[in-house]
């Protein structure tokens, strides 16, 4: 666009940008120069799926549902919930070290190069309270030791993958559900994305139960609207690579395993779940405190530049029917549904 902007001046350009259509390194660093305000960042990689799917009118049809439930449950307001799982793997992501200037490769001994997953799932309140976590360990039997260091009260379970199997669902929505203090009478909202097993016939049966309201997000769009994903999961692993990190230094020669999992994860836990990162979270996803327009119009770009037409009434239809389904499962006591698909943010390998 430099290179463009140039030409469209009239500007006499070097012979390199007029050879290569493009705006030179010097002049890079020189715009760099003039404009403190711009940094150099490494962008997270982002699915297209996820591109397309976080879009205005899919936001906009979520936020329609917490709304509606507030109004109708004004007790809700502080009881809040956010579930969804992490995976934790027994192998170390090495530190920052620093080292001469130059250096073509910079090496660190770590226990291996891959390893199995250990999925752990947690939960959180919109006032800053973390309930204890449920690991899912990859074993075909569960063994108590393999909880040794976890946050007091976790549960442990075992699967053959590792993963959340929709059979293990609803023991640790149970697990979570005697932390939560929820009745008839006393009711919360519990936001999770749509993987299969959390909108599956038995889980909804429970959170009825219990008068917990179930409310999933749309598609592909739990990296901005889950507050886990927003502003807790990303601290938590960088406090577990630190203690994993500094258990090889302490231990070198041994190899880290399951074992070891709940007692770093454990560690890691108590920095990260803390009051300001939880309500942040809430915060920055707009779900806590209420507010629909907590993302800018410039987050949705990505969406508007692929062409996709949000507004079909093809879409539109689909999604009604969607939704009448899902009211059909619902009693005094409803579970909205809403946002629930075939497509999951959460594929197992």
């Amino acid at each position: 666009m430099a290179y463009q902007f140039a030409v469209y001046l009239h500007k006499k350009n070097p012979s390199s940008w007029e050879n290569n259509k493009l705006a030179g390194e010097d002049w890079l660093k020189g715009f760099r120069h003039r404009n403190k305000t711009l940094s150099l960042r490494s962008p997270e990689p982002t699915s297209l799926a996820r591109a397309i799917a976080f879009n205005r009118v899919n936001v906009n049809k979520f936020f329609d549902n917490p709304e509606k439930l507030l109004e109708r449950y004004s007790s809700c307001i502080h009881s809040i919930f956010n579930l969804d799982e992490t995976g934790i793997k027994p192998v170390q992501k090495p530190c920052k070290i620093l080292c001469a200037a130059g250096t073509k490769q910079v090496g660190k001994v770590v226990v291996a190069e891959c390893g199995t997953t250990v999925t752990m799932c947690n939960c959180i309140n919109a006032m800053g309270n973390a309930l204890p976590p449920a690991y899912i360990f990859p074993r075909v039997n569960f063994k108590q030791h393999l909880l040794h260091g976890a946050p007091t009260g976790s549960l442990g379970m075992a699967s053959k993958s590792g993963w959340m199997p929709a059979e293990l669902f609803v023991p640790v929505l149970q697990h979570f559900v005697k932390h939560m203090n929820v009745s008839a009478e006393n009711p919360a909202i519990l936001v999770l994305d749509n993987h299969a097993p959390h909108i599956s016939i038995e889980p909804i049966g429970v959170a009825r139960e219990h008068g917990l309201v179930l409310l999933t997000l749309p598609p592909h769009c739990s990296h901005r609207m889950q507050p886990l994903d927003v502003a807790v999961h990303g601290p938590f692993k960088q406090f577990y690579a630190s203690f994993a990190d500094a258990w090889q230094i302490s231990n070198p020669g041994q190899s880290m395993n399951i074992s070891n999992v709940a007692d770093l994860s454990g560690k890691a836990y108590y920095k990260a779940f803390t009051a300001e990162n939880i309500t942040s979270g809430f915060r920055a996803a707009g779900t806590c405190p209420y507010n629909r327009n907590v993302f800018d119009e410039s987050i949705f770009m990505p969406a508007i530049v692929t062409g996709q037409n949000f507004n079909s009434a093809d879409q539109n239809e689909g999604r009604e029917e969607a939704v009448s389904s899902s009211a059909n499962l619902q009693s005094e006591t409803p579970v909205s549904v809403e946002g629930a698909s075939e497509c999951s943010d959460h594929q197992e390998p």
